[in-house]
């Protein structure tokens, strides 16, 4: 479900099942962590409902937040 990599001193975690990606320096996660989506693909999950969408995504950044802190806790801090 997530797949992440470093590239030169950046960080990237992405959820394969729907598109969320995070990025961010390493190391410095709170401070410089990015957040991409594919609109599309997101209102596939959702339909076009802002409120839904919006619990999704809320949903999947504590899953992010959660999968990280236990799998890649010294790309993070």
């Amino acid at each position: 479900m997530f797949k992440v990599f470093e590239v030169d001193g950046f960080c990237q975690c992405e959820n394969t099942n729907n598109g969320i990606c995070i990025s961010w320096q390493k190391g410095r996660f709170n401070e410089t962590q990015k957040i991409s989506f594919d609109k599309a693909r997101l209102e596939e999950i959702c339909g076009k409902d802002s409120n839904k969408m919006a619990i999704v995504a809320a949903r999947e950044m504590r899953k992010f937040g959660d999968y990280l802190a236990e799998n890649y806790r010294e790309y993070l801090f």
